[in-house]
């Protein structure tokens, strides 16, 4: 994946004024099935890889022209469903994933979560669960290894790019990265994988309707099956995904 960008409306594209830093080439196995720039409605807020499942809304998000607004994982729900399962995940075979995102938290700065994107279905089966605490920071969960990990953010109410990678071969282990910020931080754990649940990737939201009681935004969502995102190559993520919010109007991360 070297080039993908999104073509806006009435927008035209010149080499001698726009330059995009380009992805990087996805390895060997690996692949991208989620990429998602959100805002204007959810037709514009759509998976743009090609064969993706429609992604689907859950309550009434806030459609800005460059983000979502509003973002809630509690009941009721205010999300995307992206319908993307992780169907790639099977018995036996490593379960390595890199997930990006940018980012604000706009609830309480408490000890209650808002839910940027999220699969767990339930604690017992394997699944990621991403979230933004206002007392704590960028968190990340993996259901399986039993890997949870935090990330302190200084202003965390501001745009940022994320990133969570995640290698599933022993002993197990999960970087997160603060792309605005250049922290990072890593965690391991020995525990056996457990099946996968099949669940959907939400944006905003956990196919749990207990998990999260705060808001968020969401600009943009991002998921590679099979590749774990060095820094540096989350960091070539990054411009490229940045390059394109600018585009779209909206600066900052």
């Amino acid at each position: 994946m070297t080039g993908l960008v999104e073509q806006l409306s009435g927008a035209s594209f010149s080499p001698g004024n726009i330059i995009l830093p380009t992805l990087p080439t996805l390895p060997a196995g690996a692949t991208t099935a989620l990429w998602s720039y959100l805002g204007t409605d959810l037709a514009h807020s759509q998976n743009l890889m090609p064969g993706a499942p429609a992604t689907t809304q859950l309550g009434s998000p806030t459609y800005q022209p460059a983000y979502l607004s509003g973002l809630i994982g509690g009941s009721p729900q205010i999300a995307l469903d992206t319908n993307v399962l992780d169907d790639v995940f099977i018995t036996g075979v490593p379960r390595h994933f890199s997930v990006l995102f940018v980012a604000r938290h706009t609830g309480a700065l408490d000890a209650q979560a808002s839910i940027p994107m999220n699969n767990q279905d339930a604690s017992t089966l394997f699944g990621i669960g991403i979230s933004l605490i206002g007392t704590t920071g960028f968190g990340c969960g993996i259901n399986g290894p039993g890997i949870n990990m935090s990330l302190p953010v200084t202003g965390i109410t501001s745009w940022k790019i994320y990133c969570a990678a995640y290698n599933d071969s022993s002993p197990r282990t999960l970087w997160l990265f603060n792309l605005t910020d250049g922290t990072q931080v890593s965690g391991t754990n020995v525990d056996a994988a457990r099946a996968s649940g099949n669940g959907h990737m939400l944006i905003g939201a956990s196919p749990r309707t207990n998990v999260g009681t705060r808001t968020c935004d969401v600009a943009f969502a991002g998921w590679i099956k099979g590749q774990v995102l060095t820094y540096t190559l989350a960091q070539q993520y990054a411009a490229n995904i940045r390059a394109n919010l600018i585009l779209r109007g909206l600066t900052g991360p």
